[in-house]
Parts: C-alpha cells; sequence; structure tokens
C-alpha cells in the first residue's frame, strides 16, 4: 500500500473492469490482510484473472464504477456475489 492509501478502505478489482470497462459479474469477500483491505475482490469473470490482472482501488471509486454493489459491502467475510449481467439482479451467497 502507497501512503495515499493510508486511511481508505480498498478492494481489488480486475484490471479489464478498470481498463476496459468490462462489467463487473464476481465479487467475494476474503478475511483482509492489512487495515486498509476490506476483503473484498471484484472481477468481470469474463476474462481469465490472475493477480497480475488486479488492482487496488479505494471503495469510494468502486461505488463511483458500479452503484448497485454498495449495498453489500457491510455483507461477512465468505459472502459471494454473482450476476449474469451488469443490470442483472446479484445472486447472494454467505457463509
Amino acid at each position: 500500500m502507497t501512503s495515499r492509501d493510508e486511511g481508505r478502505r480498498m478492494v481489488v478489482v480486475c484490471s479489464h473492469v478498470l481498463e476496459t470497462g468490462k462489467p463487473i459479474l464476481f465479487a467475494r469477500r476474503d478475511p483482509p490482510t492489512e487495515p486498509v483491505d476490506t476483503g473484498w475482490q471484484v472481477i468481470c469473470n469474463l476474462v481469465e484473472e490472475n493477480e497480475n490482472t488486479c488492482r487496488l482501488i479505494s471503495v469510494d471509486e468502486l461505488v463511483a464504477m458500479d452503484r448497485s454493489i454498495e449495498a453489500f459491502l457491510a455483507l461477512p467475510v465468505g459472502t459471494v456475489l454473482t450476476r449474469d449481467g451488469p443490470t442483472a439482479k446479484w445472486t447472494i451467497k454467505t457463509g
């Protein structure tokens, strides 16, 4: 984390969402690994992902990209969100 990230809540996002505008179709909340880490990882789920295709952004930046995910950010570790398209309803699995 850089000093500009201090005090902000961060999420991991695939570069396809950030750089090519692909929709967020999958989100998972893992246990946080750092104090600013929310544990959320969001991806397009359309292109094979790996750690080299992911970036850290703030929760505020994520919500600005896709407001539909805001309602789920307080859900517990173990939550998985999926949907079939950018306007489809989210399916929520917890635990």
